[in-house]
């Protein structure tokens, strides 16, 4: 069962991962060192890779990699709030064809840009998991008064956090403009680093509600055994609170996703006097922001 139990949770983690990563957008990494104005844009995690046997299960101090047949148990006092800890290691990605452009804001006022390819290596994510009961009411209990309380255990992410251990950035072709670029490249590794780094973390955390539901499904059978192996008792641990993530988010169809990316006005005309209570755009007006927006996802704007 140990086993089983270890091996269901290393899948999803690698599922989960091979879902988000790859597909997840980087929005462009942009701003201005020593009178240089810099863009970076087309960053895509298409190239993102990890192998199941980098990924390391710790679930109520049973800890084993993968690729071990077996669990070693280890010998420390477990938390409801490190249940379940998921650690991934050498995850590796390559960002080619990423569009870069560079401007001086002094004499003699060089520009360019063009491509440039982009790699990332020794990268890790810790997912940690916390253990909380949630109060359990079906039709039966709410027709029946003083019905005693009916509680169930469930995960919830406690914390997440990702690094990254090198990063290169080179420009494509040759010329005295690609020259100046890398060496802006250079000064901006570390900067473009924490970024990306940021971006994953976010990106984990908006769509940790999948990755929890699966968890709590797969390990709903192994919970009399959890609960055994990590000495915990269902009415010592802490209550679900509504913010909580406990499942992912439904998905409305008449929702559309609109990014604003220049530094200009938007360009939208707002309707200033609805009681609603809801924000309601009145149009985009030509030549603007907003109206390039939508015309670039298919969208009327009129």
């Amino acid at each position: 069962a140990r086993r089983e139990l270890i091996s269901s949770a290393g899948d999803t983690a690698l599922d989960f991962l091979l879902r988000i990563l790859p597909s997840m957008p980087v929005p462009p990494f942009d701003g201005v060192r020593e009178g240089l104005v810099y863009h970076l844009s087309n960053l895509s995690m298409a190239g993102f890779k990890v192998k199941k046997e980098d990924i390391h299960i710790e679930v109520a101090g049973i800890r084993a990699t993968s690729r071990k047949e077996g669990a070693t148990s280890q010998c420390r006092e477990v938390k409801a709030s490190e249940l379940l800890i998921i650690d991934i290691k050498n995850i590796s990605a390559t960002l080619d064809d990423a569009v870069w452009s560079f401007e001086q804001t002094y004499m003699p006022y060089l520009k360019g840009s063009g491509k440039a390819n982009t790699k990332l290596w020794d990268g890790s994510i810790r997912l940690k998991f916390e253990l909380r009961r949630r109060l359990i009411r079906s039709e039966e209990d709410s027709t029946m008064e003083n019905s005693p309380e009916k509680w169930e255990p469930i995960l919830c992410l406690n914390d997440r956090t990702c690094s990254i251990g090198g990063i290169e950035l080179v420009i494509q072709g040759e010329s005295r403009i690609t020259w100046i670029a890398n060496k802006l490249a250079s000064y901006l590794r570390n900067p473009l680093r924490e970024y990306v780094t940021r971006v994953i973390v976010t990106a984990l955390t908006n769509n940790s509600g999948w990755l929890i539901d699966t968890l709590n499904k797969n390990l709903g059978n192994y919970w009399d055994l959890i609960m055994r192996t990590a000495s915990l008792k269902l009415e010592d641990l802490p209550k679900l609170s509504r913010h909580h993530i406990t499942q992912a988010e439904s998905i409305d169809e008449r929702e559309i996703e609109l990014v604003w990316r220049e530094k200009v006005p938007l360009g939208l005309n707002i309707l200033t006097n609805d009681k609603s209570g809801l924000l309601k755009i009145v149009d985009f007006p030509r030549g603007t922001q907003a109206r390039q927006v939508a015309q670039s996802k298919q969208l009327d704007p009129d």
